[in-house]
């Protein structure tokens, strides 16, 4: 890429200053690459444009619609499921004070509660792919809905599950190790500005709750796909309701560390246009 054509692409009206600071790098289902400084100079390099056509915006405004309301959806049958098993999902630990010492900052992320619990998260959700694939689970659900679309062929049903089926790990996939990079960068940030003495308004937006936002969204998505493989899974209900558990905790930890963090306006995808 020469001079002139990185100063074409700098000069694009429709570039939203920073918008790549707090997104999930899947580039493939976002809404905004058209608004992206960094899309585009990757797609140029690459040469590799049809990618942003593999998803249709209304495909993608779609699923992320399903996933919100499996998200309500879930966190409702988390609280029947808590009652009936005795577990207190707002019973939080409280967090450890922070140190103040630079050296003490990667010691501190790395046994932050917060990264214990996404640790545990990520550990679980391997666990399970990795029994699943022993045990061929999604294998024999292919062929059952195989089994199901030459019995029944006008089923549009029976296609729609199995895409469902398929976001919906795509999805957990893609989040799994991500949450967790967020979180450690909101609290790394967090703390290498108190190192350094650095005192923001209190309005002014921090980069932290960013981050955290990020992650938040990841677990929400998240969450709507782990519901979506337990309506398709029941009789994995224990393990699925294990992780899903986990995860809720996670996000309510977040949620109660980075109380701004869901209120922070990231340039571009959260701003009204």
């Amino acid at each position: 890429m020469n001079h002139e054509t990185l100063k074409q692409m700098g000069n694009d009206p429709d570039n939203v200053s920073g918008i790549y600071n707090y997104c999930d790098y899947w580039c493939e289902r976002c809404l905004f690459t058209t608004c992206c400084m960094n899309y585009k100079m990757e797609k140029f390099e690459e040469k590799e444009e049809k990618k942003a056509k593999e998803y249709s915006d209304e495909n993608n405004q779609t699923l992320w619609e399903r996933l919100h309301q499996s998200l309500l959806l879930t966190l409702e049958t988390l609280k029947r499921q808590a009652v009936q098993y005795g577990i207190e999902l707002d019973n939080l630990r409280e967090m450890p004070k922070v140190s103040q010492n630079e050296e003490k900052i990667h010691k501190y992320v790395k046994g932050h509660p917060l990264i214990i619990i996404g640790e545990t998260y990520i550990t679980l959700v391997k666990d399970w792919f990795d029994a699943a694939e022993k045990n061929t689970l999604f294998n024999k659900k292919s062929q059952e809905l195989e089994k199901s679309s030459f019995m029944f062929p006008q089923a549009n049903s029976i296609i729609t599950e199995a895409k469902n089926i398929s976001e919906s790990v795509e999805i957990i996939r893609w989040y799994l190790f991500q949450i967790v990079v967020k979180l450690k960068r909101a609290l790394n940030g967090r703390e290498q500005d108190k190192t350094n003495g650095y005192n923001y308004n209190d309005t002014f937006p921090k980069d932290e709750d960013g981050s955290a936002k990020v992650a938040l969204i990841g677990i929400d998505r998240s969450i709507g796909a782990w519901n979506i493989l337990l309506q398709h899974f029941p009789n994995k209900e224990d393990d699925l309701l294990n992780i899903l558990f986990w995860l809720d905790r996670l996000r309510k930890s977040i949620e109660k560390e980075f109380p701004k963090g869901r209120c922070f306006v990231r340039p571009g995808f959260d701003e009204e246009t």
